[in-house]
């Protein structure tokens, strides 16, 4: 669990750094990666509990890797959100 939400967070920051770069030609430094960082840590303490307590019936899925469901239409999200702030004006 921590480490798929590792990898993805990683992933999302290099998503940032190419789609900024080929969308709005502006540079990124990888400073974003505390945005996917954190989101993975809020998503991590946040299921944990019930993951680790085997309690994925509540879950829809019932236990394919539900922090990932979780993790990535946010990230998706934040990097629609991130691009659109630099895409626009200079």
């Amino acid at each position: 669990m921590r480490n798929q939400l590792g990898i993805s967070a990683f992933a999302s920051t290099m998503a940032d750094i190419v789609f900024r770069g080929a969308l709005s030609h502006g540079v990124s430094k990888g400073t974003n990666m505390l945005l996917f960082g954190g989101l993975a840590a809020v998503i991590y303490f946040a299921m944990k509990r019930a993951i680790l307590a085997g309690d994925t019936t509540s879950f829809a899925w019932k236990g394919r890797n539900p922090w990932l469901l979780v993790y990535w239409p946010l990230a998706g999200l934040t990097l629609i959100l991130l691009q659109t702030r630099f895409i626009g004006g200079n």
